[in-house]
């Protein structure tokens, strides 16, 4: 979808630099309690979405090949029904004061309500005649209003748009509908509305489209306030109500956006890796949880990854449970939901927490200086992207990399006229020990940028898994995370 950014190359640019080391240092901590199958891999039971009912303790979670929903008692860990629903359920969302559970269901165009007693349909909603995976995007569930929210893409309408549903929590029955945006093509690609979030103490909703927007609605009225270009492609969003912090999990660029929700202005960029998927936030000790190749977990107040957790499969969903303080994570193609203890402090520390630098500096050359000391690697990988301050790609962009040893200025290794389209990955090797000197020359049209404007410049080092491990590793096991004994950095203009 190169060619839909071309528009931003007005925009200031904030250069994104990760630093990621691909090698494993002993042993992991386990931090994985319990797995809970709810079906046969052979008879196609992957789930995909979870979600917790704080008030009687239940799990519920969804099997798009097998169109069930399985429940699961947290006290016990076991899967007690079975529920039967629509064509390809995917996204849900619960009510904890109604004991009510809503079930998008993709590929029927249909909401199943879920009476949370019985374990039984008490209705089913038809929402959309349009085929597809994405007819039906997120749901969500406003508890203070008794509102639900379901996201749906009108692709048959002309124009092709996305509308929200709202449904009466008290008759669910459909109240009303409106329009969010027009869905527009990209070569051969229709945009979509994927992820929906609410924060129910200021009534917002949020919206992420997956061509790259973020969509901010006043729920008191249903008027879009405003449209955010945002990342490469957003997938899920999240909002903490204690921090009025926004949270959107980006696949394309494999980032994780913080959004103010006061200002609705990106605060800070956290690396995921992997193209991350779901979010689920723990309001009580401001973590903030987000699934991809496995959990990584994240600090709210540093917005920094602290702790990573593989899980088997390909997790995507993720809710926290209050009650027995655990993540509940739905692995897509493993058959199980994984159990993990929250407050295991086998699990804490596995991850040494690294800070972003982050300075507003003059566009031009940038030099960085990394004293590493590890204990087998000689090489990083650095993955460069730039974003702009509302958190929008700058592609198109030219620049050189330079690296240097350190200590007497020798060019290690050397990059000219590169292009920014997407993530560039550049696998930088040097002697074992050496501190290394990246030098980063941003430039317009072969010509070093004129820009005026000030440049975010942000530094992120981050462990990351080794893929060799990945691919072998087949059970509900931990892995072991790379962790950097010392680090040292500091930024010269």
């Amino acid at each position: 979808m190169g060619s839909s950014h071309i528009q931003f190359v007005a925009s200031v640019a904030a250069g994104i630099i990760i630093i990621c080391s691909l090698f494993l240092s002993g042993n992991a901590s386990a931090s994985i309690d319990h797995s809970i199958s709810i079906g046969d891999r052979d008879e196609g039971y992957s789930p995909f979405d979870v979600v917790v009912n704080h008030a009687t303790n239940i799990v519920y979670a969804t099997s798009p090949n097998s169109n069930t929903v399985a429940v699961i008692d947290a006290s016990t860990n076991e899967l007690i029904d079975t529920i039967s629903v629509g064509i390809t359920p995917v996204e849900m969302a619960v009510n904890q004061n109604t004991n009510v559970v809503y079930v998008a269901n993709g590929n029927s165009g249909t909401i199943s309500v879920i009476n949370g007693s019985a374990n039984n349909i008490l209705k089913t909603l038809k929402v959309t005649d349009e085929d597809g995976f994405y007819s039906i995007g997120g749901i969500a569930v406003n508890e203070k209003t008794n509102k639900v929210y379901v996201l749906v893409n009108n692709r048959s309408a002309e124009p092709a748009h996305a509308s929200i549903l709202i449904i009466d929590g008290l008759t669910n029955d459909i109240e009303q509908t409106f329009k969010v945006a027009d869905l527009r093509w990209d070569y051969d690609v229709r945009d979509s509305a994927r992820g929906i979030a609410i924060n129910s103490k200021t009534n917002m909703i949020y919206i992420t489209m997956i061509f790259g927007s973020l969509h901010v609605i006043d729920g008191s009225n249903n008027k879009v306030l405003t449209n955010l270009a945002i990342g490469r492609m957003p997938t899920e969003v999240e909002v903490n109500e204690e921090t009025n912090s926004v949270y959107i999990s980006d696949f394309g660029s494999q980032l994780l956006f913080v959004m103010d929700g006061l200002t609705n202005s990106i605060k800070e960029t956290v690396w995921i890796g992997y193209s991350p998927q779901d979010i689920a936030i723990d309001s009580i000790t401001d973590t903030i949880y987000v699934t991809g190749p496995g959990l990584s977990i994240i600090n709210g107040s540093s917005n920094q990854v602290e702790s990573r957790v593989e899980i088997e499969g390909s997790p995507n969903g993720v809710a926290i449970n209050q009650n027995n303080r655990s993540a509940y994570v739905a692995s897509w193609q493993s058959d199980s939901i994984f159990v993990v203890n929250l407050d295991d402090e086998k699990s804490k520390g596995s991850m040494m927490p690294l800070s972003s630098l982050r300075q507003n500096t003059a566009s031009g050359k940038y030099i960085v200086e990394l004293g590493w000391e590890f204990t087998t690697a000689d090489n990083v990988v650095l993955l460069v992207s730039f974003f702009d301050g509302f958190g929008r790609p700058f592609d198109h962009m030219q620049y050189d990399l330079v690296i240097r040893d350190a200590s007497n200025g020798e060019v290690v290794q050397e990059f000219k006229d590169q292009i920014m389209i997407g993530i560039v990955r550049h696998d930088i090797t040097f002697e074992k020990g050496d501190d290394i000197q990246i030098e980063v020359i941003i430039k317009e049209d072969g010509q070093e940028s004129a820009l005026n404007d000030k440049v975010t410049f942000d530094l992120v080092v981050v462990p990351e898994f080794s893929s060799s491990i990945l691919i072998a590793t087949v059970t509900a096991m931990s892995i072991g995370i790379a962790t950097l004994k010392a680090w040292s950095s500091k930024m010269k203009i």
